[in-house]
């Protein structure tokens, strides 16, 4: 796995089917669907709510992925650097033996497309509801002016750029 910038963005959706629906027929390749079952931590000297940083253990698939998210690094996307990597064993355990503390559980399904180059992601979301994230890697004013292109044609309007840890944090949802 890479150390890479994340640009991404984030809008809710009432109707998934027709959306998905409008993916295809624009030409989106469905790449498949996973259960998604997420652990944030906070650090045991920094509080990541005011840092804007974040510790997820993913759980999918029969495998684990541990991922640090840097700062945000503008006011209209969730664009933040990424690093993850495959882990085995106890990473949990290995977490709260080092000070790390549990702050929330999400567990999504996340349903995904690849539309031209742009990874699209449908996630029911447990207590938050629907919402699809478009995100790509790599340059990132680029990234930005294709993620914003491609939501124009399908009709996206309204972004959330809360995480959904956020979310959940902030009283939409609890674990």
């Amino acid at each position: 796995m890479e150390n890479e910038l994340e640009i991404e963005i984030k809008a809710p959706i009432s109707e998934p089917e027709e959306f998905e629906k409008k993916v295809r027929d624009m030409g989106g390749e469905y790449i498949g669907e996973e259960v998604q079952e997420d652990e944030y931590f906070n650090h045991p000297c920094r509080d990541f709510r005011y840092t804007d940083e974040a510790l997820r253990l993913r759980k999918t698939g029969g495998s684990s992925i541990i991922t640090y998210k840097g700062k945000r690094i503008d006011l209209e996307t969730k664009t933040r650097m990424e690093i993850e990597s495959r882990v085995n064993g106890d990473m949990r355990g290995i977490l709260i033996g080092l000070g790390f503390s549990p702050v929330a559980r999400i567990r999504k399904i996340r349903r995904r497309y690849m539309l031209e180059g742009v990874e699209i992601s449908i996630d029911s979301v447990e207590g938050l509801g629907t919402f699809v994230e478009l995100e790509t890697h790599g340059d990132y004013e680029r990234g930005k002016e294709r993620l914003f292109e491609i939501a124009r044609k399908l009709s996206l309007e309204k972004f959330e750029r809360r995480s959904y840890l956020e979310m959940v944090v902030e009283g939409y949802g609890r674990f």
